[in-house]
């Protein structure tokens, strides 16, 4: 059976950009987003580089509340919901709670580690 897919939408949280603006900006100019990470350094790791979206407590906050963000710890989810989300507002779909699902509308997203920094 071949099924359609139309992207109406997209939404990007990667190491050289956090929304789709820097991150077109960033691979139209050659910009990479690998870079030295302190932490790594006061670790005492053999590797100190890192390809990691830097997203600040104020960018979460437009997605999450303070409550949401107690506590949270898993990157994949975050990168994926801003991401998620910021695709959804490009498709200028409808940001309402619903009591009856859309099952026909989604969003896709994915990551390489599921949270592991």
């Amino acid at each position: 059976m071949n099924r359609r897919v139309v992207i109406t939408g997209m939404g990007v949280v990667a190491p050289n950009g956090i929304t789709l603006a820097s991150f077109t900006d960033a691979i139209q100019n050659g910009v990479s987003g690998i870079r030295h990470d302190a932490e790594l350094e006061r670790l005492q790791f053999s590797c100190q580089i890192v390809g990691k979206p830097e997203i600040s407590t104020e960018h979460a906050l437009k997605y999450f509340s303070e409550l949401e963000l107690r506590n949270f710890n898993s990157s994949g989810i975050l990168y994926g919901v801003i991401a998620g989300i910021d695709a959804w507002k490009d498709a200028s779909l409808p940001m309402q709670i619903n009591p009856n699902p859309d099952w026909e509308t989604g969003t896709i997203f994915g990551t390489g580690t599921s949270g592991i920094d």
